[in-house]
């Protein structure tokens, strides 16, 4: 098994709020890498590794190196969040500062801090008591409750600043900040920061990847295979592919582009009660049970890879590999595709095995001692798994071998364990 080199990195995980504040942020803590700001961690994967190639190239416009210290912190990449909007005043601590100011304690006056916008006292930041031990001194001129605004109060019997019962508004949503950051990038440390790939897993809960805009043009390039987005009509499959290298790799394999066969997707179409949205005249989506027509692409993701293969890289006792590349996905099942084909069988390991009985060599088409011999070197132990035929799921094994010219498209179980294959015709 290959070592890992750039397994766990440490990079940057921010909400993107903290970024359109105003306030701005720094990774840096007393002049290194601050742990609190690299919060998420990067798995070794296609992207990472490429990523350290076009890296090296860009070091000295970047400034930092690829992976700083010995927790590995990596600049390349930045995780945002989008789950915080910002109010019109947000909160730090007990202090409420109107957004767009940065404000210290310096400029703080009486619990209070105001000035004149457009010609107005505006009140831009204010000290709020929470509780009466709270250690906070009391008000010596309190502001009026012009001055204060709808959403401060002051209490005379505490001699303190609160907050009133009115909720702050929010100035800008979770969808603007999306918008505005996905648009113009942001700032950190003296890196600009432009939208990346957004991972399936990251999708489904609102994340996205930014990089290091040197790095851009280089990864954008190898990630869509010098394609462009603009030709792809389905955006939201092309953000999906291009971010299929990003899936966390346990191993490199080598599979020769000529060795490759590739089959017509096949249809399955059926009826069945199923849960269907739709939108309405009014633009709203509703979900209602009904009986509707379900395609379903039979190989779709599905591959069969020689065993050959998994022996050459020790995963011979192994029934399956998850493969992904550029625009490429699948689920590869320990097949042995090869006529000839010779791996020493594994011995039995556990409950999930496929090996025929001992009738199979009295049912074989073959009676010769050296035939028989032969078919038993070739069973060898495979995971059972599944394969979807039109409406249900049946447990298939390939427990032999089946000739050079044919194309493994249906496998059954019999009561004796034979296998039945079948040669298609491909127009």
């Amino acid at each position: 098994m290959a070592t890992k080199k750039y397994e766990s990195m440490r990079i940057m995980s921010l909400e993107g709020s903290m970024l359109c504040k105003g306030d701005i942020f720094t990774a840096i803590k007393d002049g290194k890498p601050d742990p609190q700001a690299f919060r998420g961690i990067l798995d070794e994967s296609l992207d990472t590794l490429k990523l350290a190639e076009v890296y090296a190239r860009h070091e000295d416009e970047i400034g930092y190196p690829y992976l700083d210290g010995k927790k590995r912190f990596c600049r390349a990449v930045v995780n945002l969040s989008f789950n915080r909007a910002i109010k019109v005043y947000e909160s730090y601590g007990n202090r409420y500062v109107l957004n767009g100011y940065e404000v210290t304690d310096e400029d703080m006056e009486d619990h209070v801090c105001f000035c004149m916008v457009g010609n107005q006292p505006t009140l831009i930041a204010i000290d709020v008591s929470y509780r009466e031990d709270s250690g906070y001194a009391p008000v010596e001129e309190p502001l009026p409750d012009a001055l204060l605004g709808k959403y401060f109060k002051y209490d005379p019997e505490t001699r303190s600043y609160k907050r009133s019962d009115k909720v702050i508004p929010t100035a800008f949503t979770c969808q603007d900040i999306r918008e505005h950051l996905y648009t113009h990038g942001f700032d950190i440390d003296g890196v600009h920061y432009v939208r990346y790939k957004r991972s399936a897993g990251a999708s489904r809960n609102g994340k996205c990847l930014f990089i290091a805009e040197p790095l851009y043009a280089d990864m954008m390039a190898w990630s869509s295979c010098d394609l462009s987005a603009d030709t792809a009509s389905d955006q939201a499959s092309w953000q999906a592919y291009i971010a299929l290298t990003l899936s966390s790799i346990e191993n490199v394999i080598k599979l020769p582009k000529k060795s490759i066969l590739i089959i017509r997707d096949r249809i399955s179409r059926f009826k069945a009660d199923a849960v269907c949205v739709k939108e309405t005249d009014a633009h709203d989506l509703r979900a209602e049970e009904e009986e509707t027509e379900i395609e379903n692409v039979i190989w779709d993701g599905e591959a069969l890879l020689d065993a050959s293969v998994f022996f050459e890289n020790g995963y011979n006792d192994h029934g399956m590999m998850l493969l992904r590349n550029r625009f490429f996905k699948t689920c590869a099942f320990n097949t042995i595709c090869k006529s000839g084909s010779r791996i020493k069988a594994s011995p039995p390991s556990d409950s999930l095995q496929a090996t025929p009985p001992r009738e199979r060599s009295r049912t074989s088409s073959s009676s010769s001692p050296r035939a028989a011999s032969n078919t038993s070197s070739l069973c060898r132990k495979v995971n059972l798994s599944s394969c979807p035929l039109k409406h249900g799921l049946m447990p298939y094994t390939a427990a032999r071998p089946h000739p050079s010219s044919a194309l493994l498209t249906r496998i059954s179980l019999h009561p004796t364990w034979k296998v039945a294959w079948r040669t298609p015709t491909i127009s």
